[in-house]
């Protein structure tokens, strides 16, 4: 199971290198724009990465929360985490 985001990342890594390969067979026009559509892409991802961190926090902690009400024992939450979402 992926989260919206780690999707969201793959997606971006798609692009990226789709980017990429267009960037090969450019002339200086297309460089130019291609080049800001990778910048974008790439900055997007790096967003993306932070905000997965945060998710991450708050899946573990709203795990550990809930202690009571698990179905299933983890040593760990962040056992629980990378089982469900890695």
């Amino acid at each position: 199971m992926k989260t919206p985001l780690q999707k969201l990342i793959e997606q971006l890594d798609q692009k990226i290198e789709l980017v990429n390969r267009y960037l090969e067979t450019q002339d200086e026009v297309g460089v130019f724009m291609y080049t800001g559509l990778l910048a974008g892409f790439m900055e997007s991802k790096v967003m993306a990465e932070k905000l997965l961190e945060n998710e991450k926090e708050q899946i573990i902690k709203s795990y550990n929360e809930s202690f009571l009400l698990r179905d299933k024992p983890y040593e760990t939450a962040e056992k629980y985490y990378n089982e469900k979402y890695k």
